[in-house]
């Protein structure tokens, strides 16, 4: 049997945690819950705040069932991350999992109502998370993607960012002074053409 123990490396734990064998899966959970639960729990609650108030008698048991179905999907899924030697990109993934968890919970469960005023507080104000870490990683990703660096992909950068941290309508971005020189049209390609990349890495 192989030893589980809080000291196994990324790739080790999810080979364990994606076991057949019981007796070694859920040992190897039990690591896994321990070593990220509170990240798990930190994501959901920043998911959480940006659509329902921390206030609301329910967020608490929301955060719960959100981490639950985070949870459900790790079991179907963890065993399918490729980088497992690469814990930055780990948590990237595992943030846009449970982003997408949240949404999907939240647009089943809850009416537009429970929606907190996006206004009164800023996309990235979380407590244990920080959107700011996905960003800077997705940055890094589309820098690296493109062997030649140049304005141009700078200006792709910014306008895929816009549109995806900061809720930008194509329309929106066009609407920004740096971008009157840009057609809306070759907006929304940029926006196709760098989710494509993500989506052929099998980062998303």
């Amino acid at each position: 049997m192989p030893e589980i123990d809080e000291n196994m490396t990324l790739n080790e734990l999810i080979t364990h945690c994606a076991s057949e064998k019981l007796s070694v899966k859920n040992p190897a959970w039990l690591v896994f819950w321990q070593r990220y639960r509170s990240r798990i729990y930190g994501m959901a609650r920043y998911a959480c705040k940006k659509n329902i108030p921390p206030q609301h008698r329910l967020f608490n048991d929301i955060v719960d069932d959100v981490v639950g179905e985070v949870l459900l999907i790790l079991n179907n899924e963890l065993a399918g991350f490729r980088n497992r030697d690469d814990e930055t990109r780990f948590m990237a993934w595992l943030a846009i999992i449970i982003n997408r968890a949240t949404l999907r919970y939240m647009q089943k469960n809850y009416s537009r109502i429970y929606f907190v005023d996006k206004n009164r507080e800023g996309p990235c104000s979380g407590e244990q998370f920080h959107c700011w870490e996905l960003y800077d990683y997705l940055v890094a990703f589309f820098r690296k993607a493109r062997k030649k660096n140049s304005v141009q992909l700078e200006r792709d950068i910014n306008i895929f960012m816009l549109y995806t941290f900061a809720d930008f309508s194509p329309e929106a971005i066009k609407r920004q002074p740096c971008m009157k020189s840009v057609s809306l049209r070759a907006i929304q390609l940029v926006i196709n053409r760098m989710r494509k990349k993500l989506e052929t890495d099998r980062f998303i």
